[in-house]
């Protein structure tokens, strides 16, 4: 009896330390959080609110999170130097090299659109003469693949990244005098940025006519809408920042005129200046 029992005991030891080996196994290959900190490269954090992480350009920051929905945690590390001229940036053992003005000295992982499983990484310079931009990389599992640069930089009405899949940036007019309109950005089929087009570009911008000038009824028929006269305030509604302009007076009627190259009238001599007064010609 007294050997059945110590059999006994010795298969139930047996099968506790087998139980408390697995669970040790269990526990070294289970998923653990990122630390909030490591000795050796101090790991950001990178948690749910991916539009405003950073990684600042120090060359020991690194962020990790899973950029593209394979399950497998990707190391992002970026190096420049604030307001440099270049700038790499690592995922994993891929890298590219970009170039920018004024860079802000860090990349930022966002999501452009949160029905895919990709992320994206956005590179953020300054310009010159306020004129930020911003350069978008994806990462394909291997490679680090440039999707384009684009106006404007930061959040909010300057550069707008909600996950609906469309970026709306802050842009700068490139005719008549200094403007800028929202821009709207979409993914390609091969996830890079391409601009969805747009008939007109809103401006609103207000005006005090200096010279008598007829608007016509439309960019289609050449009839006059209205003649607008000397000390009236009107609004330039908007622009295809190319060749026509949408103008209401102050009673609220509107018109259309055309012009060429930079702000010449087209039929005229005269430019845009010359008709409107309180136009904006910043550098």
């Amino acid at each position: 009896m007294r050997c059945c029992s110590t059999f006994a005991s010795l298969i139930v030891l047996a099968v506790t330390v087998m139980l408390l080996l697995t669970g040790c196994v269990q526990m070294r290959n289970a998923v653990s959080p990122t630390p909030a900190e490591a000795p050796e490269n101090k790991p950001v954090v990178i948690g749910e609110a991916v539009c405003a992480t950073k990684i600042k350009g120090t060359g020991k920051q690194t962020g990790r999170i899973d950029l593209n929905g394979d399950g497998v945690v990707d190391t992002v590390r970026f190096t420049c130097r604030e307001e440099a001229g270049n700038f790499t940036l690592y995922v994993n053992d891929a890298l590219i090299i970009g170039e920018g003005e004024n860079l802000y000295g860090y990349c930022k992982v966002v999501d452009i659109d949160t029905s895919d499983s990709l992320k994206e990484i956005s590179v953020g310079e300054a310009g010159g003469s306020g004129d930020s931009a911003t350069a978008f990389y994806y990462y394909d599992g291997e490679r680090i693949i440039a999707m384009g640069k684009i106006q404007g930089s930061g959040s909010g009405d300057v550069l707008k990244i909600d996950g609906s899949g469309v970026v709306t940036a802050k842009t700068r007019g490139k005719t008549l005098h200094t403007w800028f309109y929202p821009a709207f950005y979409k993914l390609s089929e091969d996830h890079l940025l391409e601009r969805i087009p747009q008939e007109m570009y809103e401006m609103n911008h207000k005006v005090r006519v200096i010279k008598e000038f007829e608007l016509q009824k439309s960019r289609t028929d050449p009839e006059t809408a209205v003649v607008l006269q000397p000390g009236e305030e009107a609004v330039i509604l908007a622009s295809d920042d190319k060749e026509w302009c949408l103008v209401q007076n102050s009673k609220g009627v509107r018109g259309w005129f055309a012009y060429e190259k930079y702000d010449t009238i087209k039929g005229t001599k005269l430019r845009v200046r010359d008709v409107f007064e309180g136009l904006c010609y910043a550098d």
